[in-house]
C-alpha cells in the first residue's frame, strides 16, 4: 500500500511540475510575439548605430571607389531608413507593418537603381537588412530569422 501512495504522490507532484513550466512557455512565448503599438524605434540606441555604420559604410566607399552615388543619395538613404523606423514604430499590425517593408525596400530599389546599381552593395545590403529585420522583430511582427526583405528586395 506504501508503495501504491508514494508512486501516486509522485506522479502527482510531476503532472504539478510540468503544468507549472507550461505555463512559465506560455507565457513567455506570450510576451515575445506581444505587439508593441507604439515603440520609438528612431531613437533605439541599436538602430540609430545601424543607420551610423550604414552612412559610414557608404561614404567610405565614395572615397575610395568614385562610384556613381553621391553624399545626397547617402543622405536620402539614411531618411528612407529614419522615415521606416519612425513609421514602423506606429504600425498597430504586422500586416500594415509588412506594407510598410514593402514600400521602404521598394523606396530603397528605386534610389539604388537612380545611384547606378552602386548605393546598396553587399556590406550595406545586410546591414540594411539586419535593420529592417530587427525593427520588425522589436515590434513583434516577425522572427529574427524571417528575411522580410526579400520578396521585394533588388539590392
Amino acid at each position: 500500500m506504501t508503495r501504491y501512495l508514494f508512486l501516486f504522490f509522485t506522479i502527482y507532484l510531476f503532472s504539478c511540475t510540468q503544468t507549472r513550466n507550461n505555463d512559465i512557455s506560455n507565457e513567455n512565448t506570450h510576451q515575445h510575439m506581444s505587439v508593441n503599438t507604439k515603440l520609438d524605434l528612431r531613437h533605439d540606441s541599436a538602430m540609430v548605430s545601424l543607420i551610423g555604420d550604414i552612412k559610414t559604410s557608404m561614404l567610405g566607399y565614395m572615397e575610395i571607389a568614385h562610384p556613381e552615388y553621391t553624399a545626397a543619395d547617402v543622405d536620402h538613404c539614411v531618411v528612407i531608413l529614419e522615415e521606416y523606423l519612425t513609421t514602423l514604430g506606429s504600425a498597430a499590425d504586422p500586416s500594415s507593418g509588412l506594407d510598410i517593408v514593402k514600400k521602404t525596400v521598394l523606396k530603397l530599389n528605386d534610389l539604388n537603381e537612380k545611384s547606378g546599381g552602386q548605393l546598396i552593395e553587399t556590406d550595406q545590403r545586410e546591414m540594411i537588412a539586419e535593420l529592417i529585420i530587427n525593427a520588425g522583430f522589436k515590434k513583434g511582427f516577425n522572427t529574427q530569422e524571417e528575411d522580410i526583405t526579400e520578396e521585394w528586395r533588388e539590392w
